[in-house]
């Protein structure tokens, strides 16, 4: 199972966010919380230090501020005296010039440069109003004391409420102390002018009373000010001396120096406040400024400590789910199928390990990674217990399949034996379709050993010939007569491949069969590529395909055989990926490219060199030279002698070399089908017999219906057709052979003479009649209906008497002499193999002996070469029986006593001849080539010992 790990998801979905950002959203909003407080606290301090810092730069012009009051004071204390002003307007005009330079030291300070700019505005006001002319006391009084007020609120206001304990003393005392240094001014001012009145002495005393709280308030702040308390005592005094003086009597001088005293004290202890307030401010502004730039360093420190050990404990997180991650992934995408795969490859569970997650802690993670490994472990031992299940399944299927194929095997051996002994052509022709549907139950077979994952085991084969494999694919399939064979162009295919790619080749057969329509035909045509491999394309009129459906079927044929819940329904498309791959076979599907209504699909097979034998050459028999001689169906005259009667020598080209088989065999000369008269189909090597029978009636190859036990051989084109007249009756040793024997066929001339035509190869086309079987070694089946005929079973000890004669016989030149024709053997021999214009040549030669039976023989001659008028729809000749019993009896020359056989001596014939048939069997078998493969040759009847 697959998952899309590359699915694009929205950022709004937090559950979707990878580890590592959620890490980061979890640890970066309380660091940006602590941040931005640390900020704000480092802001603050920032602030304050940047107030002290102006405070300490208006404590600078605080001195200023106080003389500027102070010439003030002594202006308006001159004025109400009606003394001289000049000095003191001056010494107020100084004051006002240094206020001045001491402000510019605060010019960024607007409302500071405002109110100074006002006090200094109204001092000038004082001193002019004071140059013009009399003023009264009181209004001197008031307009002094707000200029007073306003420098105190100016340089004081900032300490005041200043959050330092320090500050806030320094500027409450030096609050008070201005306070103070005011009252006594006023108080000296309404005293200056003369003797007061009683409105003047009750505003010296509110004054006196404004001084003694101020006075108090410093004491509070520091109570062991001495001058401070003198100057509480002369105060309280002179309250005291103001109350008790009646408003009609003059105050004494004791006021007035009391006044003046007091003055002195407050300028020295003026000055000393002053200097302890500008080095307070200063020393705070200092520390402030410190401690802003300490906290900020303390809550960057902290931030960033903070982020450290965060990053620390998220990597201690992150890295481990990180490491657990890249185990189950590397254990799912190839860990564990690279385990299960070695299980399936039949590795034990015990010898299949696999990595661990490196992950050694104890907390949930390392919990986790323990559970990963232990699903691992569970998953590779579930796989292993299915892998064995599925072996065991498979091994079933094996023995079950192997069982069954054998039981097939046995039935098809069965029916070989049935059609062989069989003359009826219906009951052959339902012989051959059981014979066929064997046959597809052992492809069945062999499709459930496939599945089962297991090789079909069969004996080393020799190279077969690519016709040879696709006639045999023809005739595994059901309806066979719908198959046209194209060109076909020369080819082998290795031994141990060739059952596979017939069993290949039949399984797309069989599909195309299945899905086109019963009136059309399945054509099969070869050729060869650039590079030597070998092209097969099996073209339907079918159904079809649509394109996805082409396309999903050339992807399952690439797979290689991937099991899947199609398998058991496309059973032919599994079996055909798995043998393609299994030899790197290419399979594809396309459309079938015609201008019929049809549209169909061709199934295109590339074999590839691996599996082509290039060593055995593109052609593997020799071309033979000179007229292939053609079938007739219409009878010849009727010879003036018999032409069966002597032998008849025929001498072929010395050009014409031998074609021989492993055991020294001839090849039969192939027979051309291009000069018949009659309608059936064509003769084509699809439809020729390749052996023929001991007795000598043709019969199927052995191996034609896959029996293991028997022999093939490895033809690589059609199998030619047998020519009758290279068969003759041997002359008997004694002048005259027995009554109840038959002629013996003399050994053909190829046996002792290496001269021999090249075959002509016959090329393959399309033909109508049954195909080949389902063996590798026979490629052209045989309509045997004709081969059945009424069998003579008397003659057979004169088999003995003319053995002697007929062995080595052939020309002095070199040059072998043709057979002669055998009339028992031509009377069995299909009637599509019989070859007129051979007889005939052999007639018109003359017969070389004569006896009493001559008559008979050309009367059953003359019966067999009557002209088959009725065909099945199967392809075979229907026989009327009793149409070709010979007429009449041999003469027993005058002799009426029947002879009369001896019971022991007839049953003592039959077994040494049945014993020397098998000894001449098994004789063969042990010469066949390549571990029992046989080639085409014609059948010699030997007379063994004991045949009567």
């Amino acid at each position: 199972m697959k998952h899309d790990s590359h699915t694009t998801t929205s950022w709004w979905s937090i559950g979707e966010w990878r580890l590592g950002w959620k890490v980061i959203a979890v640890l970066a909003l309380p660091m940006i919380v602590a941040v931005v407080l640390g900020a704000l606290r480092v802001q603050t301090e920032l602030e304050e230090a940047a107030q002290l810092s102006s405070s300490s730069e208006r404590a600078l012009a605080v001195p200023a501020a106080i003389n500027l009051e102070s010439a003030l004071y002594e202006l308006a204390e001159a004025a109400s005296a009606r003394a001289d002003t000049g000095p003191a307007t001056q010494a107020v005009s100084d004051a006002m010039d240094q206020l001045v330079d001491a402000a510019r030291a605060f010019q960024s300070d607007d409302d500071l440069n405002d109110q100074v700019t006002s006090a200094l505005a109204e001092s000038r006001s004082i001193t002019e109003e004071v140059a013009a002319g009399a003023v009264a006391p009181a209004r001197l009084v008031s307009r002094v004391g707000e200029v007073s007020r306003a420098l105190s609120s100016t340089f004081t206001s900032v300490v005041e409420h200043s959050q330092r304990p320090a500050l806030r003393e320094e500027g409450g005392r030096l609050s008070a102390l201005w306070d103070a240094r005011r009252a006594l001014a006023e108080q000296r001012i309404l005293f200056g002018s003369g003797d007061p009145d009683q409105q003047a002495r009750t505003s010296m005393v509110s004054a006196a009373g404004a001084e003694l709280v101020a006075l108090n308030n410093i004491l509070a702040i520091d109570g062991s000010n001495d001058t401070v308390r003198t100057l509480s005592n002369s105060a309280q005094n002179r309250i005291n001396a103001l109350g008790s003086t009646p408003s009609t009597s003059p105050l004494g001088s004791r006021v007035g120096t009391d006044l003046k005293s007091g003055n002195d004290q407050y300028k020295s202890l003026t000055d000393t406040t002053v200097t302890e307030f500008g080095d307070t401010v200063t020393a705070e502004s200092n520390a402030a400024r410190t401690a802003a730039l300490r906290d900020t360093a303390i809550v960057l420190g902290a931030v960033l400590l903070a982020l450290a050990i965060a990053l620390v404990i998220s990597r201690s997180l992150i890295d481990p789910i990180r490491r657990l991650r890249f185990a189950a992934l590397q254990a799912a995408r190839r860990g564990l199928p690279d385990a299960i795969e070695r299980i399936r490859a039949g590795a034990s569970i015990d010898d299949v390990d696999f990595a661990r997650v490196p992950i050694r802690t104890h907390e949930e993670i390392g919990e986790l990674a323990r559970a990963v490994d232990d699903m691992h472990g569970q998953a590779i031992t579930l796989a292993g217990e299915q892998a064995t299940l599925r072996r065991q399944v498979n091994d079933m299927f094996e023995t079950l399949s192997r069982r069954n194929k054998s039981l097939v095997d046995q039935q098809l051996g069965l029916i070989e034996q049935l059609e062989q002994d069989e003359d009826d052509p219906r009951r052959l022709e339902n012989l051959f379709r059981l014979d066929h549907i064997a046959a597809r139950m052992r492809r069945n077979g062999d499709n459930l050993l496939v599945l089962a994952g297991t090789d079909v085991r069969r004996a080393r084969t020799a190279p077969v010939a690519l016709g040879d494999i696709l006639r045999a694919a023809v005739s595994g399939v059901e309806e066979y007569r719908r198959v046209e064979l194209g060109q076909i162009p020369p080819g082998v295919v290795t031994g141990h491949a060739a059952p596979d790619v017939v069993h290949l080749i039949a399984e797309l057969l069989d599909n195309s069969l299945r899905y086109s329509p019963p009136e059309t035909t399945v054509s099969i045509n070869a050729a060869r590529t650039i590079d030597g491999s070998m092209i097969v394309e099996i073209a339907d009129l079918g159904i079809g395909m649509s394109p996805a459906d082409i396309l999903d079927a050339n992807e399952r044929l690439a797979a290689g055989g991937e099991m899947s819940a199609d398998t058991a329904r496309r059973m032919g498309l599994f079996v055909v990926s798995r043998i393609s791959r299994r030899y790197n076979i290419s399979v594809r599907l396309r459309p079938t490219a015609t201008s019929s209504t049809h549209s169909g699909i061709t199934a295109t097979v590339l074999l590839p060199t691996s599996i082509l034998d290039s060593s055995r050459g593109p052609e593997i028999r020799t071309p033979r030279t000179g007229p292939v001689p053609t079938l007739d169906r219409t009878p010849p005259p009727a010879p003036s002698e018999p032409s069966w009667s002597k032998p008849v020598p025929t001498e072929l080209a010395p050009s014409q070399p031998a074609t021989r088989s492993f055991a020294d065999l001839p090849r039969r000369t192939p027979s051309n089908s291009t000069d018949r008269t009659e309608t059936f189909a064509p003769i084509t090597p699809q439809s020729i017999p390749t052996t023929t029978a001991p007795s000598g009636l043709p019969r199927r190859t052995p191996g034609t219906s896959g029996v293991p036990a028997v022999s093939t051989s490895t033809p690589t084109t059609a199998a030619p057709a047998t020519s009758v007249s290279s068969f003759a009756p041997l002359p008997d040793p004694e002048g005259t052979s027995a009554s109840t024997s038959l002629p013996v066929r003399t050994p053909s001339p190829e046996f002792t003479s290496p001269a021999q035509g090249p075959e002509i190869p016959v090329g393959p086309h399309p033909s109508t009649t049954p195909p080949p079987r389902h063996r590798l070694s026979a490629p052209t089946p045989t309509n045997t209906a004709a081969f059945f005929s009424s069998r003579t079973r008397d003659g057979l000890s004169a088999r003995a008497s003319a053995r002697a004669d007929g062995a080595g016989e052939g020309n002095s030149n070199g040059v072998l002499a043709a057979p002669t024709t055998m009339p028992i053997f031509a009377r069995m021999v299909s009637e599509w193999l019989v070859d007129p214009t051979a007889e005939t040549s052999a007639a018109s030669t003359g017969s070389a002996w004569t006896t009493d039976a001559d008559q008979g023989w050309l009367a059953a001659r003359t019966s067999f070469e009557m002209p088959v008028t009725k065909i099945a729809d199967s392809g075979l000749p229907i026989r009327d029986r009793g149409a070709r019993l010979v007429p009449g009896a041999v003469g027993r020359g005058g002799t009426t006593q029947r002879h009369a056989s001896n019971p022991a001596d007839v049953q003592r014939g039959w077994s040494s001849y049945q014993s020397g048939v098998q000894r001449g069997r098994r004789r063969a078998a042990d010469h066949e080539p390549d571990g029992g493969q046989s080639f085409e040759s014609s059948t010699m009847l030997h007379n063994d010992e004991g045949e009567q």
